[in-house]
């Protein structure tokens, strides 16, 4: 868990109630042992030696702290606090996290106050703040095995195969050596699959092949995206070779391994050599200047690129699951083209293979987008691709559930460029009987199993060289509203809910027919106020059809939370 005041990270959470109970010796009252999670972990202030603390009531005082000496468990023993709630930690020079204390009894009756920051049930989680935690991440060392073996194949003789693979951070092995001694506690009943370096993708590719009987190497996953983009390619203009030149930032990642040996594999081919591909910030520290996030947050370049205004630049985060592009225009400037893009692309294209094999009518085609979606690229999509858009709540689990269950063939993608394609069992059917091959081979160069960057790169490449699109046509597809997301601090986010993929509140009463007044208001008006799910804030999203209406309109939503 992250637990933040004024955006400061104060805690994060390691282990189990359970090793607390275990190290101190302390038992917690009856009537809170459903609730109990994980203990927490507090980063002291630079140069600062032990924690500082005091309490949310003016009669009680702090009187120490313990630590122990793996800094995982937060022991508080303090005096008095009989009529006080909260312990407040200072954590960083820039600010505090205020968590509520709980009193459980030592061995020998002595009373000791403690945090909770993870419960079990989730219902409880909502409603005090916390951090929704399984039962099994809470379960006793010796219920363990129960509930684990619980989880395995229930067939005489199965056996449970658990594959795993790491990226190149120096925490890899030592949690490897962890995993692999929790499935060996199994014994026969489960096996563990070392996959040695792999990126996220590659690593439910692997999985996906096992399933199917196939070994999926080092070089398997790459060789199998080099071939499908070579067929994706074939009767594509220009001999089918992409024009431009490609710079892809790694962010300092796992990636870089694999967009090295892509590179070569497509090399390998007659003709692709002549395809300039770049690989910059391979070996440094991860997401240091570079990478998705520093790219999108910042909008800017990342370290290592040198800009050129004849270079296609694609940017990936640390793992290769989410993928951005950006170009500098004939002036030099930063042009990013985010995940609502990429998705916007994706779809001109896919409506136009789909029409070219006779299949537009007979399947249905959609994006699903979050609310965060700027409105221009919705409104594109509707109405000059006439693609079906829907809304989901924030997060790739959603997104991925609504374009499953909505779509035969389901585009989605976050603006921090996480998504894919998803085709369901009729479109592959249909696709595979009467698509043009171009479509055929779009089948295998998509990942259907995760949001993929390396994969999606590919796509974004082959689209890009059978529309005959330049990165300045693609961006000019549409022009974005102005948007702002403002952040709000209030007593209690519990008191906001919401409905419609988390566009509009039910509570608390009629503040909505309140925000609906002012969007009416604005030329081309769209807010929405969302509760925060990690901190005690709301978020206030607001668009207009020019600046100024669109920052008086997030700060007349904002006012109206105070």
């Amino acid at each position: 868990m992250h637990g933040t005041s004024g955006g400061t990270e104060a805690a994060r959470v390691f282990g189990r109630a359970a090793l607390c109970a275990r190290r101190f010796g302390f038992v917690v009252r009856p009537k809170l042992a459903d609730d109990i999670g994980t203990h927490v972990v507090v980063q002291p202030a630079p140069g600062q030696d032990d924690f500082g603390f005091g309490t949310n009531a003016s009669t009680g005082t702090g009187t120490a702290s313990q630590i122990d000496a793996a800094n995982e468990v937060l022991i508080v023993s303090v005096a008095d606090l009989e009529n006080v709630s909260a312990l407040v930690i200072q954590a960083t020079d820039a600010g505090t996290v205020t968590l509520p204390l709980h009193e459980g009894r030592m061995a020998d009756g002595r009373s000791v106050w403690y945090v909770l920051t993870d419960v079990s049930d989730q219902r409880l989680a909502q409603k005090e703040g916390l951090n929704y935690s399984p039962k099994l991440a809470n379960a006793p060392d010796a219920e363990l095995p129960t509930l684990l073996l619980g989880l395995l194949p229930s067939a005489p003789g199965a056996t449970a195969r658990v594959a795993v693979g790491r990226d190149t951070r120096p925490s890899g092995p030592a949690l490897l050596d962890a995993l692999t001694a929790g499935v060996q506690a199994l014994g026969p009943h489960a096996s563990i699959i070392d996959l040695g370096l792999r990126t996220t993708p590659e690593l439910h590719f692997a999985v996906d092949a096992i399933n199917r009987g196939v070994w999926a190497g080092d070089d398997t996953y790459t060789a199998h995206l080099a071939a499908a983009f070579v067929a994706v390619l074939e009767g594509a203009p220009n001999g089918g070779c992409p024009r431009a030149p490609l710079v892809v930032d790694a962010a300092n990642g796992i990636g870089a391994r694999a967009m090295a040996r892509l590179a070569a594999q497509l090399h390998a081919t007659e003709h692709l050599r002549g395809w300039p591909i770049a690989v910059c910030n391979t070996d440094g520290v991860l997401n240091a200047g570079c990478g998705a996030d520093f790219v999108k947050t910042g909008q800017c370049a990342p370290a290592g690129v040198a800009s050129n205004t004849h270079s296609h630049f694609a940017t990936l985060d640390g793992d290769a699951d989410r993928l951005l592009y950006f170009f500098f225009d004939a002036g030099g400037a930063f042009r990013l083209l985010d995940g609502d893009r990429i998705a916007v692309l994706l779809a001109l294209w896919l409506e136009r293979l789909l029409a070219a094999s006779g299949l537009r009518a007979a399947l249905s085609l959609g994006i699903v987008q979050t609310a965060y979606a700027n409105g221009a690229a919705t409104s594109h999509c509707r109405d000059a691709l006439h693609v079906d858009v829907a809304l989901a709540c924030t997060g790739v689990k959603h997104l991925h559930h609504v374009a499953a269950e909505r779509f035969d063939i389901g585009i989605y993608f976050e603006a921090n460029g996480h998504g894919t394609v998803l085709f369901g069992p009729r479109a592959r059917t249909l696709i595979a009987a009467q698509g043009t091959p171009t479509l055929r081979a779009l089948l295998r160069l998509v990942n259907p199993c995760v949001g993929d960057a390396i994969s999606d790169l590919l796509v974004v490449e082959a689209a890009l060289l059978h529309l005959g699109l330049t990165l300045d046509a693609w961006l000019a597809l549409y022009t974005e509203l102005p948007s702002r997301l403002l952040k709000v601090c209030v007593p209690d986010r519990a008191a906001y809910e919401t409905c419609d993929a988390d566009t509009r509140l039910t509570r608390p009463p009629h503040l909505q027919a309140r925000i609906d007044a002012l969007v009416h208001s604005v030329p081309q008006g769209r807010a929405f106020v969302r509760p925060s799910g990690t901190e005690d804030v709301v978020r206030v999203y607001a668009e207009a059809a020019d600046t100024d209406a669109c920052d008086q309109l997030a700060q007349a939503v904002a006012a109206l939370l105070f």
